[in-house]
């Protein structure tokens, strides 16, 4: 008899394993997103950000509890100077393109039924993680050059690239959101973030075109002077497709 309840016991105990093996997967996913601006950090930064984004998700406890982390990227303005010269034949383009970019990195907790089969699957998520603020400057070197009488031909070469301001901040929130299954393992994402920010320095368009206006002596921009600094609360927007194995 003690023989029969311990067999029995290890089937049992196989079974459950199996089953949880099978509950387990992997969640990885792409989107485009859109960063809204909250409070102070929506007065002092007047535009939508846009841009786009990863996650990679895995579930080690039969599909409830997810864990992973995500990376996004949004780019809130852009200016642009252009600076002609035309010379024997030739004309020269230099272009100035300064763009303000937000790089964010979250760890993320999430909450979702495991639900196999069903249209649409909702989560919830508690995420934690870090923002950086930058703004990235190139300039750009476009040269026309008359081949013949109809014939034009042009080449463009980047001059030099690098970051001329930065800073970060503390990001955490949460978001909700929902799968609308679309295929055996490929889904519509479809989320709603709230993050709060921590204090920091960013740059808005008046800023960057303020510090272009009035440089230094030597000619180059001081774009912390032109700053601003606040607490950077946003809501995103996003929406993608996620692929779950």
């Amino acid at each position: 008899m003690n023989h029969i309840i311990i067999r029995l016991f290890f089937c049992l105990l196989i079974a459950a394993t199996t089953s949880t093996a099978q509950a387990q997967f992997v969640t990885f996913g792409f989107n485009t997103q859109l960063g809204v601006p909250v409070g102070q950090y929506a007065r002092n930064q007047d535009q939508v950000g846009f841009g786009f984004g990863t996650k990679f998700l895995v579930s080690p406890f039969g599909g409830f509890v997810h864990f992973g982390a995500e990376l996004g990227y949004q780019i809130y303005n852009r200016d642009v100077q252009d600076y002609d010269i035309g010379l024997f034949g030739s004309s020269t383009t230099y272009k100035l393109v300064n763009n303000n970019n937000m790089l964010m990195g979250h760890l993320v907790l999430r909450l979702m039924p495991n639900m196999p089969g069903a249209i649409f699957q909702p989560y919830v998520d508690v995420m934690g993680g870090r923002r950086r603020f930058y703004l990235r400057t190139k300039l750009q070197e476009t040269t026309t050059t008359r081949v013949d009488f109809d014939d034009d031909e042009t080449r463009t070469r980047t001059l030099s690239a690098e970051t001329n301001f930065a800073s970060s901040a503390w990001s955490y929130g949460g978001a909700v959101g929902g799968y609308l299954r679309l295929g055996e393992m490929v889904k519509l994402d479809l989320r709603l973030l709230y993050l709060l920010g921590s204090e920091a320095e960013y740059l808005n368009r008046d800023g960057i075109q303020q510090a272009l206006a009035n440089p230094r002596p030597d000619g180059s921009a001081d774009f912390r002077r032109f700053s601003v600094k606040s607490a950077t609360d946003m809501y995103a927007v996003q929406l993608g497709l996620v692929f779950t194995l």
